[in-house]
């Protein structure tokens, strides 16, 4: 009797725990089935990360080649800027080398004339004619005539 007792006791223990266990089997496998529906949507959340980070290598790509080209531009920029202060280094001689020229000119056509002296004299101060101007003047006068022979 006591044996029986103790065999129902033990089954409904059993009884109870497989039951809890059922239950747990349960929450488990509906737990289960919640992760893999969040791993399912970490892996399409990690493909479309993927994706974008395709995109944006290749725009990074596209950017590369941007600067390199921006690059060049920038060397061939120099390179021109070089060439022009270059020219205009040789207009100013050219310019030089033709007010030269004319000088000689000058120079030859009175050599040309008979031994004789010329005296200049600057201009003097007016009131109608700034003093500047007529510095500006008397300057050329003197660097103009000053190289000449036969001129004081």
């Amino acid at each position: 009797d006591n044996e029986m007792i103790s065999i129902a006791k033990s089954y409904k223990e059993n009884k109870k725990q497989i039951k809890e266990n059922t239950k747990q089997i349960k929450e488990n496998k509906k737990q289960i089935k919640e992760n893999i529906k969040q791993i399912k949507e970490n892996i399409e959340q990690i493909k479309e990360n993927t994706k974008q980070i395709k995109e944006n290598k290749k725009q990074i790509k596209e950017n590369i080649k941007k600067i390199k080209e921006n690059k060049k531009q920038i060397k061939e920029i120099k390179k021109n800027q070089e060439e022009l202060l270059k020219n205009k280094a040789n207009k100013k001689q050219i310019k030089e080398i033709n007010k030269n020229q004319e000088l000689l000119k000058t120079k030859e056509k009175f050599m040309n004339l008979p031994k004789s002296k010329v005296i200049y004299s600057t201009l003097l101060p007016r009131a109608d004619i700034s003093l500047h101007t007529l510095s500006k003047i008397n300057t050329k006068l003197i660097d103009s005539c000053s190289t000449l022979p036969n001129v004081t």
